[in-house]
């Protein structure tokens, strides 16, 4: 299912105050550094693991019986490759989802929010109340900060296994959030690897106006071999677009910063470069800082490879059977 089950062994559930009084943990210890307080009236040894999903068992802890854990967390335990933090790094709020009329005070770590749930709206896996995939995902896009993240967040979803199709009939009307909603939707794609792909890939749609690239695609020379996988790219253009970002899905911990992915990179691009293909590179600061910059960059790239001598391509999309 993801990460959220290889961390789940090692939680530590919390424990109500009169339990730890009949193990003989006095009132006054609760205080010290050797416990955790979850929320009200809730503990944990000061030693607990501090993972994604401690924090979801802690917030699940502190629930009531007709509530479910929603948003991030949901999507979480449902395998999509979140961390339960935001863009600065800093821990987000577990949400927990309560019924109409059902009062909670906000407790540090858990965000309550009252919303009424189809019984279909509700999973339990793993033990916890969790709302579905389509529900989570559907909360994520009215939730988000904005239309970009709304995307990322439904990529995402796409990635861990939502369908598209579902996600399309699933589209809010009468709720806060619906008209961004429907927009993200439009705008979610399946097969991005990671939030920077998508971020670029809405920049080249949106602020480029270019069509939709194809994700991470494999191109082939033309005698069949294997040549590259580019995160994006324009076929009329013989354009690829490449995300480096701090974070990548292999092994390395530095991702395309890390020196031997960086040599890997290089080397990759040359050899696209000599099938005629265009690279375009960008990070983080390209999407945000310098964004007006990257898409005259990309635009220009763009101009480029649709007037380019198409005679010298040494490439082909593989096509999918």
């Amino acid at each position: 299912m993801g990460r959220f089950f290889d961390e789940v062994g090692s939680t530590v559930r919390p424990l109500e105050t009169v339990v730890l009084d009949g193990y003989g943990v006095a009132k006054h210890e609760l205080a010290t550094p050797r416990w955790q307080r979850t929320s009200r009236g809730l503990y944990v040894p000061g030693d607990a693991p501090e993972s994604v999903a401690q924090r979801i068992v802690s917030a699940a802890a502190a629930m009531p019986d007709d509530g479910a854990i929603g948003g991030w967390a949901a999507a979480y335990v449902g395998g999509a490759d979140l961390d339960g933090r935001d863009r600065r790094r800093r821990d987000l709020p577990v949400d927990v989802l309560l019924p109409p009329g059902l009062h909670r005070q906000q407790v540090p770590g858990i965000a309550y929010r009252r919303a009424a749930l189809a019984p279909g709206e509700v999973w339990t896996i793993g033990g916890l109340r969790l709302t579905s995939p389509l529900r989570t995902a559907v909360d994520l896009a009215c939730w988000a900060p904005s239309l970009t993240e709304a995307v990322v967040l439904l990529d995402l979803m796409l990635r861990a296994g939502l369908s598209p199709e579902s996600l399309a009939a699933a589209s809010p009307k009468d709720r806060r959030g619906a008209v961004q909603a429907r927009r993200a939707i439009a705008l979610a794609r399946p097969g991005s690897l990671s939030p920077g792909e998508t971020r670029l890939r809405l920049l080249y749609v949106q602020d480029v106006g270019s069509p939709d690239p194809l994700l991470n695609p494999s191109l082939l020379d033309l005698d069949g071999r294997f040549v590259a996988m580019p995160d994006l790219f324009d076929e009329e253009a013989g354009l690829a677009l490449e995300y480096d970002g701090a974070s990548w899905s292999g092994e390395r911990p530095m991702g395309h910063r890390d020196v031997d992915q960086h040599r890997s990179d290089n080397v990759r691009e040359e050899v696209m470069e000599r099938r005629n293909i265009i690279v375009v590179r960008a990070d983080a600061q390209d999407l945000g800082t310098y964004r007006r910059r990257t898409a005259a960059r990309i635009q220009a790239a763009r101009q480029d490879g649709l007037s380019r001598d198409r005679r010298r391509d040494r490439w082909i999309v593989r096509r999918e059977r």
